[in-house]
């Protein structure tokens, strides 16, 4: 049977404690500083800690080699960056050590606390959506990044309104956070058991209202991330289609159908046409300035000779290429800071990642689920950051679900 077990659904609806205390923590994290630092630094640095901790002291043997190549990866960092380290370099690695670390924090009560990340990751999905009409409306205002470019960029592609952000900090971010958990509620939603009306309804006004909360934050990549997902890990297989497969599609199909007829702004945005520029769809125009910067940083490894091209740039020269801006591309900014043995070591983390999804013996819809996130996660990181804190947050929620319908499956093995 598939992942939802029969009180999964009534635990993700009945954390409500957790959830205020998650609501609070996260409308004050940037909002209060501690010695000239911010909350949500100083949460997320315990947080992280604790779990490093927890894989020191109960990490079974031997490491999963994605796990490895992950951490590996964040080590070969301080090299990079030894020139000088910067905020950028900082968030880097602070994403990049989530990942392999945050399953660990499922260790804290023993293996027993396994079995409650599939009932987590839901409930912190549904979080993320439902809360979001706080923001819609306004009864919350959002801690932006660069609020200037966040408040106009609807508006450059001919839209109206402002865009949605969330807990977020940066529509980048949301988008894709809200992209994550609309798959993974809708995927829950596919194979769960019959539920009340009321718990089916809960389902189809998350997903809803999460298709509508991506189209807010006007992500492109998110909308990229959502059809990879859902192509691969949910309608791939017409002969598992029922119900809810047809329900669900339906509904995807006519809102993207909507908004394309409806909203120039949207298909704007998807073709990166902005108001006033040329009409002439190229390269440089459709990456969103990408190119010139992907071309600066090429420019810079060549000019740096062979310890450039093996060891990386570092701080400094990375920051004389293109300046203080992120290179929106994961691999290009770890060849870049790294060199070829950054790039290695993150490709070796992806191919161990989804050979680990490949070995593990479990539902094979859901296996095909977690390899259309990861694909979703390698796609994102081409196009920009990755999936960020929140999206490695989910992402390790449900290796860990995997991890347990493994463990579940060799008892059976055992008993029979």
């Amino acid at each position: 049977m598939i992942i939802i077990r029969k009180t999964e659904c009534s635990a993700a609806l009945s954390w409500i404690f957790p959830s205020i205390l998650l609501f609070l923590l996260l409308s004050l994290e940037d909002r209060i500083t501690i010695f000239g630092v911010s909350l949500s630094n100083i949460w997320k640095l315990c947080f992280l800690g604790l779990c490093f901790l927890i894989m020191l002291c109960f990490a079974s043997r031997p490491v999963a080699a994605w796990r490895f190549f992950g951490v590996l990866l964040v080590i070969t960092y301080p090299f990079g960056i030894a020139t000088g380290l910067s905020k950028i370099s900082l968030d880097a690695m602070a994403v990049l050590i989530t990942l392999p670390l945050v399953p660990y924090i499922f260790r804290l009560r023993g293996g027993m606390s396994i079995a409650s990340a599939g009932p987590i990751t839901l409930g912190l999905a549904f979080f993320v959506i439902y809360t979001s009409p706080l923001f819609m409306t306004g009864i919350l205002s959002p801690v932006i990044v660069n609020e200037g470019s966040a408040a106009n960029l609807m508006s450059r592609y001919g839209g109206e309104g402002s865009v949605l952000v969330s807990f977020f900090k940066h529509p980048s971010i949301a988008g894709k956070v809200f992209a994550l958990c609309t798959a993974i509620i809708t995927f829950f939603w596919l194979y769960r058991r019959r539920g009340s009306l009321i718990s089916e309804l809960f389902f189809v006004i998350a997903i809803l209202l999460g298709f509508y909360c991506t189209y807010l934050t006007f992500v492109r990549t998110a909308w990229f991330m959502l059809i990879i997902i859902l192509s691969i890990g949910a309608f791939s297989s017409v002969r598992e289609f029922g119900l809810r497969h047809w329900v669900s599609l339906g509904l995807f199909l006519m809102i993207v159908t909507f908004l394309i007829i409806s909203e120039p702004a949207f298909v704007n945005r998807i073709l990166g046409q902005k108001l006033g520029a040329t009409q002439e769809l190229d390269a440089v125009a459709y990456s969103s300035g990408r190119l010139l910067i992907w071309l600066n940083i090429y420019d810079a490894m060549k000019a740096s000779g062979l310890g450039g091209w093996i060891f990386g740039l570092g701080a400094a020269g990375y920051f004389d290429a293109v300046g203080n801006f992120y290179a929106h591309n994961m691999f290009v900014q770890i060849f870049a800071f790294s060199g070829i043995v950054g790039t290695l070591i993150v490709t070796a983390f992806f191919i161990a990642l989804i050979r680990y999804v490949f070995k593990t013996k479990a539902d094979s819809r859901y296996k095909r689920f977690v390899l259309s996130v990861i694909f979703a996660y390698v796609f994102a990181a081409l196009v920009s950051h990755g999936l960020e804190f929140w999206g490695a947050v989910l992402l390790a929620g449900l290796l860990v679900e995997l991890q347990h319908q493994h463990q579940r499956f060799l008892k059976k093995e055992q008993v029979h």
